[in-house]
């Protein structure tokens, strides 16, 4: 990649983090190979991600987590995302939020696409499921 192209992704990344940084519902940013980016505060707590954990550049199997034992469908999620430019949503079962219950959430995975509609990213969030 260029680096003016590369100006440009990062460009398009910060505005995003911008934008999630203070939502109530978790969201995060992964790069093009899977590698975590950034989660706002509600994703850090969603994923009982410890607050002296550094995410930037770890894959999901490197989180000290229960749901970082299913890193390999994860990965497939993000794979499927990035390769058909469409949205991914699937059930997660986890103790999310710390909770000593499982809960289930709706995940959405989502094609960061740059002007050239090239995949330069994987945005990503969770929902309550409520039956």
């Amino acid at each position: 990649m260029s680096n003016n192209m590369n100006n440009i992704s990062i460009n398009i990344i910060d505005s995003i983090i911008m934008m999630i940084e203070n939502l109530d519902e978790p969201w995060g940013i992964k790069s093009i190979n899977s590698e975590h980016i950034y989660m706002n505060n509600s994703a850090s707590l969603f994923t009982n991600t410890p607050k002296n954990f550094s995410i930037e550049g770890k894959m999901d199997e490197a989180f000290p987590n229960t749901w970082s034992e299913l890193f390999h469908e994860l990965k497939e999620h993000d794979e499927l995302t990035k390769i058909e430019f469409y949205t991914t949503r699937v059930i997660e079962i986890d103790y999310w939020n710390g909770s000593s219950t499982l809960i289930p959430y709706i995940s959405e995975k989502i094609p960061l696409l740059n002007k050239d509609k090239e995949c330069i990213g994987i945005l990503w969030n969770a929902k309550k499921y409520l039956i």
